[in-house]
């Protein structure tokens, strides 16, 4: 089996200050993106999944870039760089060289998600 070239590291912070100085210090519109990318990631990687089983290399570009996008909402940087990797090669590679990419792509979106949870929760007034 292959392994992916990148790998994500489960303890690297995720550092809101990045985004918040692009977002000019709007708080509320960083809850909104921590929001939209809770509620659109299970469907992403639910999509990426049923591509890689249908070999359908198209989807799988095309959701590799949405991922890439909704982090880079959140200045998430390896959650987008990992989400590149299997975007801009998702018409190239192995079958089971993109698979191992999407199964790490999976692991960091797993720890942002824990994360951006946990900030929601100290940091949202509702």
């Amino acid at each position: 089996m292959a392994k992916a070239e990148r790998s994500f590291d489960a303890g690297a912070p995720l550092d809101f200050s990045e985004a918040l100085a692009r977002l000019r210090g709007d708080h509320d519109l960083l809850l909104d993106l921590i929001r939209f990318f809770l509620a659109d990631w299970p469907t992403l990687r639910d999509s990426l999944r049923e591509a890689l089983a249908a070999q359908d290399r198209s989807v799988v570009e095309r959701v590799g870039h949405s991922i890439k996008g909704l982090a880079a909402n959140l200045d998430a940087s390896q959650v987008v760089e990992l989400a590149k990797s299997v975007e801009v090669t998702a018409l190239k590679d192995p079958w089971d060289v993109l698979s191992a990419r999407i199964d790490t792509l999976e692991q960091a979106g797993a720890m942002i998600v824990g994360r951006l949870e946990a900030y929601l929760a100290t940091h949202s007034a509702n």
